[in-house]
């Protein structure tokens, strides 16, 4: 299952291309469900576990690698994405190498908190919260979007120019994946949460010297309808 929304139909993008002159084919793949998740708290770089499910998920996303043939496996240093990162690699014989770029975003004092909590506390960043188009945007003690934006797109050019000619899988985070996927769509590149994915989804990019192909985007088809929760 490959889904998109309605105003989410490219397939090809020619504003992400390859560093170098090779090809990478790159799999995008979110955690497993956490606490936060289901609670629907701000979890950055809060170090949260798998809950229950994420654990079940993460064993079922294993399963579905068994049948694709990987080159590196990177992951995000946090422990969920680690986790999860683990099950890949019994499956296809890698040990996840981390890349702190890859880790999410860091909410400073908004971790922890639900979105009315979050305005109740910073009232005064409600409009600023709500316009991806402020680059320089973020939280008390947080990261700004347009230091986040900065390092993941280094953290994916340097593991697609390291893999040129070879497929990897990076283990990652919903803010992470949204960025990188917002690159390939114009419009403003930080806009993470317009490209939301389902926790241990699966992405496809095949990245060459003209453009990026997307083969897959958040396909949750190798977990169970019962674990299918965000």
């Amino acid at each position: 299952m490959v889904n998109r929304s309605s105003d989410d139909q490219l397939t090809v993008s020619d504003l992400l291309k390859h560093p170098s002159n090779g090809q990478t084919e790159l799999y995008l793949v979110r955690h497993g469900q956490t606490a936060g998740n289901v609670r629907d708290l701000f979890i950055g770089q809060t170090d949260m576990p798998l809950d229950n499910v994420g654990q079940r998920q993460a064993m079922e996303l294993g399963r579905r690698f068994r049948d694709i043939q990987l080159d590196g496996l990177m992951t995000s240093p946090l422990l969920r994405a680690r986790r999860t990162a683990e099950e890949i690699g019994k499956a296809t014989g890698h040990d996840p190498v981390l890349v702190a770029g890859l880790s999410e975003i860091h909410f400073g004092k908004a971790e922890g908190l639900t979105y009315q909590q979050v305005i109740q506390q910073f009232p005064e960043l409600r409009d600023d919260l709500a316009n991806m188009e402020k680059l320089d945007f973020g939280f008390p003690g947080g990261e700004s979007r347009r230091a986040f934006y900065e390092r993941v797109t280094a953290a994916f050019l340097g593991i697609i120019e390291r893999f040129a000619g070879k497929s990897v899988a990076a283990v990652a985070h919903g803010g992470v994946i949204g960025t990188m996927y917002a690159q390939l769509h114009p419009g403003p590149h930080t806009n993470m949460a317009k490209y939301a994915v389902r926790n241990c989804s699966i992405g496809h990019l095949v990245i060459t010297p003209e453009h990026t192909r997307i083969e897959l985007w958040n396909d949750v088809s190798h977990l169970t309808e019962v674990i299918q929760i965000n």
